[in-house]
């Protein structure tokens, strides 16, 4: 490998990690601040363990059919996918939330209960496609050598997510409120997707 390449890999790897960071990130605060917003309104860990649960659920389910996919598709391909997809389905919770009554909403069980809730977990769920690309990814771009360092870059990026996730979510539902939280991650999600 020239070292013009081995230099255009380990930009794009870096741009891959940001942009992963980013799209974690948003995802996750997604997540957590939807929880949050639920147990304030309601009062009631089911509401949150629902949610949460349905989340964990989900991703372990999915975790081998992502696997197949990411081994018979491009890498890009994959992220790009799950983006959109993640997007896509981020922009549908809003609407929801946006046009349906907040009382309906808070209805366990209730279509628009699940219809705001739903999409926001498949799209969190699709975007942890993602995560599990990105570790192919070292092995694409990053030379043998360098691969023990890009791996770690990849652990602190995974737990920096959460770490600084939890602190944003709970600070953007008391400041900025579930409506502006949601709207402030799904732009994210779409300059994300965009890069």
């Amino acid at each position: 490998m020239s070292s013009a390449t081995a230099v255009d890999n380990r930009r794009h790897f870096n741009a891959v990690l940001v942009n992963t960071f980013i799209a974690n990130l948003t995802t996750s605060f997604v997540w957590l601040a939807v929880t949050f917003w639920l147990y304030l309104e309601t009062r009631s860990v089911l509401v949150t363990s629902i949610f949460g649960g349905g989340y964990m659920l989900l991703l372990a389910v999915m975790g081998v059919p992502f696997g197949s996919w990411i081994d018979r598709t491009r890498k890009k391909t994959v992220m790009v996918a799950a983006q959109a997809a993640t997007t896509v389905l981020f922009v549908i919770g809003l609407v929801v939330f946006l046009l349906a009554p907040r009382d309906q909403v808070l209805i366990i069980g209730s279509p628009l209960f699940v219809a705001f809730l739903l999409p926001l977990l498949a799209g969190a769920v699709m975007e942890s496609a993602r995560g599990i690309a990105l570790g192919t990814i070292v092995t694409l771009l990053v030379p043998d050598a360098e691969r023990a360092k890009a791996n770690g870059m990849v652990g602190i990026v995974n737990g920096l997510t959460f770490a600084v996730t939890s602190v944003f979510a709970g600070l953007a539902i008391g400041q900025l409120g579930i409506t502006w939280s949601l709207v402030l991650a799904t732009a994210l999600t779409v300059l994300s997707l965009l890069h």
